[in-house]
């Protein structure tokens, strides 16, 4: 999927900064700004440890 999102970046000439797992973080954003529990969040990303995913968040 990261190469189709890459092609898709480079076909929409977009920043080559924009990287698949950006999505990743603007996901998380979007959840903790809606107010979702960060221990909801953690089992939707699939981490074992809370701190893991307070790394987003900071």
């Amino acid at each position: 999927m990261s190469k189709q999102f890459k092609a898709a970046v480079r076909s929409a000439n977009l920043n080559n900064d924009i990287h698949f797992h950006n999505l990743r973080h603007s996901f998380v954003s979007n959840l903790v700004q809606r107010g979702v529990n960060l221990y909801v969040v953690k089992e939707l990303l699939g981490h074992e440890n809370i701190k893991t995913t307070q790394l987003y968040i900071i």
